[in-house]
């Protein structure tokens, strides 16, 4: 009889629940990988959304995760809220792979987030080869600098043709992932652990707050993509949600998406800062103990800088994309940035 009864006590079908478990288990990896991301810290300092108290969001997040077990739909509510929240607390944890996982563990609760899963993987993929084709650095230092790091000392032309086929292989898999899912649940598998093995310390040692995201989007990835029932979506929401999906990451290009949620991933396309003082000048590089990179977009940068600088130092966002310019600021005495010309960037005295 107890035997029996045990399917019934289960909150979700048994493979659901279990890759419930699975990915709650891969997003406390990561949340555990990124400790100190989560807690009020000094330096680097927080970039809150707006004057807000400084809070530790570490327990909460991980209790969440424990809710998830017992009452599923009510924790993975709880933790993608929590997510949010902490993120206005501080931007540096607008990473994607954090709110990949959590829309991935919504995917194992509601089959309408399963659905649309579907999209933001096809999305995801197909714009990580597009941002790649289109970044002169992947095709130059960026995709050079991953051959030196797993040591090779001179790959030659090699890192370029390799440039070229992982840009492809992903748009591939997004295309697949709109028109042939089953053809893209497969191919994700080898994709993904193709970057675990990649990212690993046996080759690169590098970026591990990733490899449990890989992990869950190649599981995941394959369990959404087989069970869709057809390339359509089956009601006219999921329509305009797949459309916003595969069309949003454009507004990276014109500032109005963050590249973190735009499929921009290795690709090095992005904005960068370089803070200018009378001692000298340091890039805004993020890492360290807290094992992500720095939200590389224009207002985290300048709101790092009236962070951490001080009155009369100079900040430099240089930004690849075409339809947007550099920035220079120099930080008043009420530490707000203000904008500058690039004459005046370049005098020696300060600006204010």
């Amino acid at each position: 009889m107890p035997t029996q009864d045990m399917p019934r006590r289960l909150p979700l079908a048994p493979l659901q629940y279990g890759l419930l478990i699975f990915t709650t288990i891969c997003q406390l990896a990561t949340v555990l990988i990124t400790w100190p991301l989560w807690l009020s810290r000094v330096e680097p300092p927080n970039l809150p959304t707006f004057a807000v108290p400084e809070i530790d969001f570490v327990w909460p997040i991980i209790v969440s995760l424990g809710v998830v077990v017992f009452r599923p739909r009510e924790g993975v509510a709880l933790h993608g809220l929590l997510l949010m929240v902490a993120a206005v607390f501080d931007q540096y944890r607008l990473q994607p792979q954090f709110f990949a996982i959590a829309l991935m563990m919504a995917a194992c609760v509601w089959p309408a987030a399963a659905r649309v899963t579907r999209w933001f993987l096809a999305s995801t993929w197909l714009w990580a080869g597009v941002h790649k084709l289109l970044s002169p650095d992947w095709m130059g230092h960026s995709s050079h600098w991953l051959w030196e790091r797993a040591g090779v000392d001179d790959p030659g032309l090699i890192y370029f043709v390799v440039a070229i086929a992982v840009a492809i292989t992903e748009i591939v898999v997004g295309i697949f992932a709109c028109l042939k899912p089953k053809w893209a649940a497969v191919a994700c598998i080898p994709m993904h652990f193709g970057i675990l093995v990649t990212l690993s310390p046996w080759v690169l040692d590098w970026n591990m707050s990733v490899v449990p995201w890989n992990l869950a989007m190649a599981v995941i990835g394959y369990w959404v993509l087989w069970n869709v029932p057809d390339w359509k979506p089956i009601q006219r929401w999921e329509t305009v949600v797949a459309m916003i999906w595969l069309i949003a990451p454009v507004g990276y290009y014109f500032g109005l998406v963050d590249h973190g949620f735009s499929g921009v991933l290795y690709s090095d396309w992005i904005p960068r800062g370089q803070i200018t003082s009378r001692d000298g000048h340091r890039r805004i590089v993020g890492w360290g103990d807290l094992a992500v990179p720095f939200p590389n977009e224009r207002r985290t940068l300048r709101m790092y800088f009236e962070q951490s600088a001080r009155p009369g130092d100079k900040l430099h966002i240089a930004d690849p994309r075409r339809f947007l310019n550099d920035q220079y600021f120099v930080l008043g005495e009420n530490r707000n940035a203000l904008p500058i010309d690039i004459d005046s960037f370049f005098l020696d005295q300060p600006v204010i």
